[in-house]
């Protein structure tokens, strides 16, 4: 009995799921090739060319930083233990305790 898979790991685990996160990111993922090539290579209107740049090199830096936080972000972190928290490296508890003490 212990070794069923709960619903939250049968989710996890759907193979139609994951098929169709794949369609969504390939879809995407030529949607943003297609738009990178015309606008490289088809002639854009000059009243439109900011725009133009604009997309194309928010489509750039974002595939860039994906790179960069997939190299070096959490895709290597271990889960299994939580992050320090923000609050106890602050000093912000021992504020908190300074001004409790300034008000009794």
């Amino acid at each position: 009995m212990a070794d069923t898979p709960t619903s939250a790991q049968q989710a996890d685990n759907d193979p139609a799921d994951n098929r169709f996160y794949r369609r969504v990111f390939a879809v995407l993922a030529l949607g943003c090739l297609a738009y990178c090539f015309c606008a490289t290579f088809i002639k854009v209107p000059t009243e439109n060319q900011r725009y133009a740049d604009y997309i194309l090199g928010s489509l750039i830096g974002a595939a860039f930083m994906t790179l960069i936080a997939w190299k070096w972000g959490g895709s290597h972190k271990d889960l299994t233990t939580a992050p320090p928290s923000p609050i106890a490296s602050s000093g912000a508890a021992a504020l908190s305790a300074e001004l409790s003490k300034g008000k009794s």
